[in-house]
């Protein structure tokens, strides 16, 4: 590339074949000499240093209900009464120069990745009854700051509780944020990281992504299975074993007085016998449930993690779960599925009662977010119970013409006007969105025998690679039908009676649930970690509305016999 010299340039131009990069820095050189002589006469220390190019921050007013003390490098704020408005309140926290502290405080985003997300700081420092915020000074620039107080949404607060720690360490500008949550006498940690970047001035805090997921992971599991506990190594593929857990009435009435369920056979003053409602079986499987979405393959942030749904199940013929019972459950992913929505987690959990099954629950999580990752994918799925009809020879031909299909009766072929009935598995991988990498079905076939008893006649074997479908499951959709297919109600049913409004409230705080439950998740219980993970405040757990909501189907369903709702 070359670059042609008008009549002016030639004047000034006193070397032959130039390197354009020289050319151009000479340009800039020279204009910066001149504003240097223009501006500071010349003088290189008279021009004023700042650490990013952004607006001058604007002087503001002193804040209402918010006594400020300074103590030697400590300025301290405490807040009580009513709240200054949020801005005013970061604007006088971040001061008045540009430096990390300020880009911190001030950004609308931050680098998380590839991606610009809201500043999740700005939501954490949010003005709080009851807090008390110190900076600490570091060459009169701020270095340390810490949060105590206000670490509850709703009740009773530990005013000296450390909340959120914020350090900066200036010679590699990283951040280091940790937010604590209060467990069972326990102050456990989540740690996170950021890095200042001066050079970027329109989003000059960056999120250290490099093992951030773990961290979360790690303090979620100190969280749930105890703060001297460290996150082991777990495969997706393997059955996750929980405690024995011994049932007593305490434990039950407890569980009922919290999720306002009163039926009789919960109480000890009403039976001899006390039962434990179906939700009570979240209780003795909550840990193996929950470390169904621990393992490393399982890459998702647990800041984000929605608990989908919940199902329970009685085993066929086994009794309800009641007081003196020791219960142990098992459980295991049958699903890891991305979406546009997320990722998606299924699992599928027992709940054992002396060895025996006697209660089956099904969980859903979503990690919300984007999720490429389809080679950590797959899914198990127990297909309902398909039966289909040979009406013809020619049906009879079609079905045989499957390499999948084997009849397995030596006895008596196969012949139009025979009702089959199939109970199938289908495992899938997935290659990307739509596609599969593999799949594979197997199962068994059965006609009915003359007692109603199922005689298996046949059995299905099939493995493929690189599908678009599973033609198997696509063979009985198009020429059976499903049994367990629900069936809708032919009217409407209602709940509400006069007795019986169909409305609860949900409670002013949810750390009752969280400690009858073991669900410790802090976004339900400190507004710190609600307010970090982007939700409006702390949330309600959906299993508190689920078990609120089985009272209603006990009550007016079951006539107030709670042994009668199965699932």
């Amino acid at each position: 590339m070359a670059i042609l010299q008008g009549p002016v340039a030639v004047r000034h131009s006193i070397k032959k074949d130039e390197p354009i990069k020289e050319m151009l820095d000479n340009v800039v050189s020279g204009l910066a000499a001149k504003v240097l002589e223009r501006y500071y006469g010349g003088e290189e220390g008279e021009i004023p240093v700042i650490d990013y190019l952004g607006v001058k921050p604007a002087l503001v007013s002193s804040l209402p209900n918010v006594n400020i003390s300074e103590r030697g490098t400590e300025v301290e704020f405490t807040l009580s009464g009513a709240m200054p408005t949020t801005e005013h309140w970061l604007q006088v926290l971040a001061g008045s120069e540009l430096n990390w502290w300020h880009a911190f405080v001030q950004s609308e985003f931050v680098v998380q990745g590839t991606s610009y997300i809201a500043n999740p700081l700005r939501r954490v420092l949010v003005p709080r009854d009851g807090q008390m915020l110190v900076i600490r000074l570091l060459d009169g620039q701020p270095n340390h700051i810490s949060i105590n107080g206000a670490a509850r949404s709703f009740g009773e607060n530990q005013p000296d509780f450390l909340a959120v720690d914020i350090k900066y360490d200036v010679s590699s500008r990283l951040i280091n944020l940790t937010l604590f949550e209060e467990c069972q006498r326990s102050a456990v940690p989540l740690y996170l990281q950021f890095k200042y970047e001066p050079s970027q001035p329109y989003a000059p805090i960056h999120e250290i992504a490099e093992g951030r997921n773990k961290r979360i992971k790690e303090f979620y599991w100190r969280l749930w299975f105890g703060d001297d506990e460290s996150l082991p190594e777990l495969n997706v593929r393997d059955t996750f074993v929980g405690p024995d857990v011994t049932i007593s009435a305490s434990d039950v009435e407890a569980f009922c007085a919290v999720v306002g369920n009163q039926q009789e056979k919960f109480k000890t003053v009403r039976t001899d016998e006390v039962k434990a409602p179906m939700d009570f079986a979240i209780v003795t499987g909550w840990q193996a449930i929950m470390k169904a979405i621990f393992p490393s393959s399982i890459d998702g942030d647990l800041l984000k993690l929605v608990h989908l749904s919940n199902g329970f199940k009685v085993i066929p013929g086994s009794r309800p779960l009641k007081a003196g019972d020791v219960c142990r459950a098992e459980a295991r992913v049958v699903a890891v599925v991305n979406s546009d929505s997320g990722k998606t987690v299924r699992v599928s959990g027992r709940v054992l009662c002396e060895g025996n099954p006697v209660i089956e629950v099904q969980s859903a999580f979503l990690f919300r977010g984007r999720f490429t990752d389809y080679e950590n994918t797959f899914e198990t799925i127990d297909e309902p119970d398909y039966t289909v009809e040979l009406v013809t020879d020619a049906d009879v031909g079609v079905l045989l013409s499957k390499d999948w299909f084997e009849w397995a009766d030596e006895v008596k072929r196969l012949t139009a006007g025979t009702r089959l009935i199939f109970r199938l598995r289908s495992e899938v991988t997935y290659k990307d969105k739509v596609n599969y990498r593999s799949v594979a079905v197997a199962g068994d076939v059965f006609v009915r025998g003359h007692l109603g008893r199922l005689v298996k006649v046949a059995y299905v074997d099939f493995e493929r690679d690189e599908s678009q479908g599973n033609p198997v499951v696509t063979y009985l959709q198009r020429h059976g039908s499903a049994k367990s297919a629900p069936i809708p109600l032919a009217v409407d049913y209602h709940f509400t009676s006069s007795t019986n409004p169909s409305f609860y409230h949900a409670p002013a705080t949810n750390e009752p649930y969280s400690k009858v439950s073991g669900d410790f998740n802090p976004i339900h219980t400190n507004p710190y970690f609600a307010a970090y993970a982007s939700l409006p405040g702390t949330i309600t757990h959906g299993m508190f509305s689920s078990a609120a909501t089985r009272r209603f189907v006990e009550t007016v369903v079951a006539m107030g016999v709670p042994d009668r709702v199965l699932k």
